[in-house]
């Protein structure tokens, strides 16, 4: 019974080799070679007055405001991505010094981007959590009147205060 399982067998590998051995088919070969695949970059940057840079020092002061008094600077933010890309941009209150306590209730509005309404809030607000300044296309430029002002209520507490070394941080992340 062995012999004979082995016979088929043999015979069944012999058809195998026989048959593959003569079923051939042309064939050909082609390569594509030399493909460069890079990535671009989301770029936001801020007018400093003479460039447009990743972080700049402001000159603005506001000196002697008194309540119910508003003082209103222009902010420049441009999306100089390398990518075809818009960019939804915020902005957050990150660091003051001085008298903190006593000014957080100064109210910010950043108006002027079409493309978002005017955000507008004590900077208690602007501090807590990021506030969405709009979208940003690639390769322009969002204009923001930022106003800063004093509320009428404000008494004596805040007479002689003042707020140093304000810090925004503004990030734009890649509108999907």
């Amino acid at each position: 019974m062995k012999k004979i399982i082995l016979s088929v067998l043999a015979i069944v590998l012999t058809l195998g080799v026989v048959g593959g051995s003569a079923y051939a088919l042309f064939s050909s070969t082609a390569t594509v070679q030399g493909i460069a695949i890079s990535t671009g970059n989301a770029g936001l940057k801020i007018w400093d007055g003479d460039s447009y840079e990743t972080t700049w020092t402001s000159t603005d002061a506001f000196n002697g405001m008194y309540p119910g008094e508003s003082r209103t600077t222009t902010w420049y933010l441009r999306n100089d991505s390398t990518s075809a890309i818009s960019l939804d941009v915020t902005g957050q209150l990150m660091s003051a010094g001085g008298d903190w306590a006593e000014l957080q209730v100064i109210k910010m509005k950043a108006d002027g981007n079409s493309l978002a309404p005017a955000p507008e809030g004590p900077l208690t607000d602007w501090n807590s959590t990021p506030v969405s300044l709009g979208n940003i296309l690639q390769n322009t430029t969002a204009t923001y009147l930022v106003t800063f002002t004093l509320p009428s209520a404000s008494g004596n507490e805040v007479a002689g205060k003042s707020l140093n070394n304000v810090t925004f941080n503004f990030v734009g992340t890649e509108k999907l």
